[in-house]
């Protein structure tokens, strides 16, 4: 019994180490990360769990790299990206697919230049995150807004320090 409880042990001590090493760590910008990481947990419609999954899953590799993203991120950021697209075609409600379009485009933004942006690449990054937060702003109270002032809030805080 001993050594299944010393073997447990050494198997999961790693396997929490990666876990926390995944997780951002503490600062301004993951206030906003742990309020979409607790709401997103909340939904129940498949299709629009999938794409906020990945939304999460794009900010947790972003918010874990200070600077410029690696080739495994960039292809992590990828196969994300490519499944919330995908879903994101799918959309027929007008306002929700206008969102998704405007968070589509500013991923595409940092995939593409995943060490550093243009002025112009700043600018039109702005202009989505403007966009999205005039749609985010005609909702209702509730989970949905919630999770997408905190997806704006997470735009604003990468984007405003590029300038």
């Amino acid at each position: 019994m001993r050594l299944k409880l010393l073997l447990a042990i050494a198997l999961l001590v790693p396997l929490a180490a990666r876990t926390a090493a995944a997780i951002p760590q503490a600062g301004p910008r993951n206030a906003a990360f742990d309020t979409m990481v607790t709401n997103v947990g909340k939904i129940t419609d498949t299709a629009e769990k999938g794409r906020w999954q990945a939304n999460v899953d794009m900010w947790r590799v972003r918010l874990a790299q200070s600077g410029a993203l690696t080739p495994a991120d960039v292809t992590t950021l990828q196969d994300c990206f490519d499944a919330m697209k995908t879903n994101v075609s799918a959309i027929t409600v007008a306002g929700e697919r206008n969102r998704w379009h405007a968070n589509v485009d500013l991923w595409e933004a940092v995939i593409t230049h995943p060490r550093a942006m243009s002025q112009a690449d700043v600018d039109a990054a702005k202009s989505s995150i403007a966009r999205m937060k005039m749609i985010v702003s005609l909702l209702k109270a509730g989970d949905e807004k919630e999770r997408w002032q905190a997806n704006v809030d997470l735009w604003q805080a990468f984007i405003e320090p590029l300038n």
